[in-house]
């Protein structure tokens, strides 16, 4: 029988993930022991903090995949992106070294 993700539950208080299986075993994962062993910085960590707390399904499914940190390069790519954007709309209105800085500003705050 294939061992599929079926539920996930996130235990703010003590910081444990169940998982639940289709085979019906029952697995708890500790966040910080996992989270310590990606490289990340701290935009990431914002970024898996608002996913573990929103969709802590995919978060399991992404964990057990191994694909956290193609995940995570992805959103920083596209906060990059965005970043850059911004700078480039601000240089209509200030100058190369103030747009730079109000756009690393701006970026620091979710929306």
């Amino acid at each position: 029988m294939n061992k599929e993700l079926v539920m996930a539950i996130y235990d703010m208080d003590d910081n444990i993930i169940t998982a639940v299986f289709s085979d019906r075993s029952v697995e708890d994962y500790y966040v910080p022991d996992y989270e310590d062993t990606l490289e990340t910085t701290a935009s990431m960590r914002s970024q898996l903090e608002l996913l573990l707390e929103n969709d802590v399904y995919s978060y399991v499914q992404l964990m057990l995949s191994g694909s956290m940190m193609e995940y995570l390069g992805g959103i920083v790519s596209d906060m990059k992106t965005q970043r850059l954007a911004v700078r480039d709309d601000l240089r209509n209105i200030c100058d190369d070294a103030t747009a730079e800085y109000l756009s690393r500003e701006f970026m620091m705050y979710d929306n």
